[in-house]
């Protein structure tokens, strides 16, 4: 996607009925953000990294059980289950804005300050 612009990607995620993210590892997990910023239904790997940037806005199956996750996605394609609502994905993409990073940062330099006293 690296090609494409911004509000291309953006509108790709809002029409996607699901972002499936099947790594087996990630470094970050930056396409979950992405997706769920944008409102989307995402169906992730359980691994820690994805987790750790899904919480409870994402729906997790183990790597490698190709059964589970068809299953869990006809579910959701024939809306036999519910993901979680728009509120609880944007909350969750929220966490991960500049403003929150830049926030942690000055936080960490303003704890580190205090300790130097």
């Amino acid at each position: 996607m690296s090609n494409l612009e911004r509000t291309q990607i953006a509108a790709l995620y809002q029409q996607a009925k699901l972002v499936l993210l099947t790594s087996e590892s990630e470094g970050f997990g930056l396409p979950v953000i992405e997706a769920l910023a944008c409102g989307a239904t995402v169906i992730a790997s359980d691994i820690p990294v994805l987790r750790e940037v899904g919480g409870d806005a994402v729906m997790y199956y183990s790597v490698g059980e190709i059964d589970t996750w068809v299953k869990a996605i006809v579910k959701l394609l024939e809306m036999k289950q519910n993901p979680p609502t728009l509120e609880t994905k944007l909350d969750q993409a929220h966490k991960f804005s500049w403003s929150n990073h830049a926030q942690t940062i000055a936080n960490a330099y303003l704890s580190l300050a205090h300790q130097k006293r």
